[in-house]
């Protein structure tokens, strides 16, 4: 395989998937990436990786539900003040703190809002990218090794490159 610097085209997604949203108590904007194309032309595969801007306000009901969508891993890409703000509660599943914020202002919020505040998406993905790789890395490996399936939890344009 030939490796270039082109990023490739949004993949299309297909007409069903958990891409389009799940039903989580207390949870806005819950989706998976199951039913999405990648640059390969590959399907994902339903229910293993969800996502969303966080999972504080689960209740009661919210680690029964987790356990229900067999969610083993959560990675929360947050910051250390994001997560002393909201923290989550995801019952048995283990948490896995990755921040995707620089690593010099590990409570700050500089890296990602600065740069919603000025630039595109893409550049936001890329910034990450570029200067969090490592982090990004890690969570590939934890969503690998998971037994079952693996939570996103981070605001804003977070969820995209980390998910």
């Amino acid at each position: 395989m030939v490796r270039t610097r082109v990023v490739p085209a949004v993949p299309v997604a297909m007409s069903a998937g958990d891409h389009l949203g799940i039903d989580l108590p207390g949870v806005r904007n819950a989706r998976g990436v199951g039913g999405l194309r990648t640059v390969y032309g590959r399907i994902v595969k339903n229910g293993r990786v969800f996502r969303s801007a966080g999972l504080h306000r689960l209740g009661d009901e919210g680690p029964a539900a987790l356990s229900a969508l067999d969610i083993t891993t959560v990675l929360d890409l947050r910051s250390g003040e994001e997560v002393r703000r909201a923290p989550d509660e995801v019952g048995a599943a283990e948490v896995v703190q990755l921040s995707l914020h620089d690593p010099l202002d590990p409570d700050g919020e500089a890296t990602v809002d600065a740069a919603a505040a000025t630039t595109s998406l893409r550049d936001i993905y890329l910034k990450i990218v570029r200067e969090r790789g490592e982090a990004l890395a890690a969570g590939v490996r934890e969503v690998a090794v998971s037994d079952g399936a693996a939570w996103c939890i981070a605001r804003s344009a977070r969820t995209a490159p980390g998910c």
